[in-house]
């Protein structure tokens, strides 16, 4: 395959998952106000907690006494639903303005423009919202008419990505740096 190939690809992937994003974006405000307007509907939907003993490489090592709970959809309260549903919006809008960001970057890959200023704002931007995006993944907050649960979880994953876009961010201005230079030189 050639670049123009892979970046190409890139470019369709990056369209499908905002397209995707805006999707989720909204079928998460439907399904809150439906939660709202027919909590019956959702009388089946169970959300379980389970208190795992402990995990290790992303396998659960489960042991004979997990205690599980479980609580119904149509049961939350309405404090737990927005905060749920705003999280997840704040969430979805962030990693859609990611996608965006490296778009323009596929875009000036493409077009030769690699060590452009614009690519080192555009790897800190996706960078600052990957922070958020860590940060509000910490919070699992739900709470249900019979009880609920209230946890923090640290996944590492987008703190990784987040401080890997800020790398590339100083390598894509030290790359400006010598281009700028070169185009001095010339």
């Amino acid at each position: 395959m050639t670049r123009n190939t892979l970046l190409r690809i890139t470019i369709i992937l990056c369209k499908v998952f905002r397209v995707l994003s805006v999707l989720f974006f909204f079928a998460i405000i439907t399904v809150t106000i439906w939660i709202q307007i027919a909590p019956s509907d959702f009388e089946t939907i169970k959300i379980k907690k389970q208190r795992l003993i402990y995990m290790d490489n992303n396998y659960i090592i489960e042991s004979d006494n997990i205690q599980e709970t479980a609580y119904y959809l149509s049961e939350i309260k309405t404090t737990s639903l927005y905060f749920n549903c705003i999280k997840s919006l704040i969430m979805i809008f962030l990693i859609y303005l990611c996608i965006t960001e490296l778009q323009k970057v596929i875009y000036s890959l493409r077009d030769i423009q690699t060590f452009q200023k614009r690519n080192v704002l555009s790897f800190r931007k996706i960078g600052k919202y990957l922070l958020v995006v860590f940060i509000f993944s910490i919070i699992d907050f739900w709470i249900f008419s019979n009880g609920g649960f209230f946890s923090l979880t640290i996944n590492l994953t987008f703190l990784i990505l987040s401080l890997t876009t800020f790398v590339l961010a100083e390598i894509f201005k030290e790359g400006n740096k010598l281009y700028e230079e070169h185009q001095l030189t010339v």
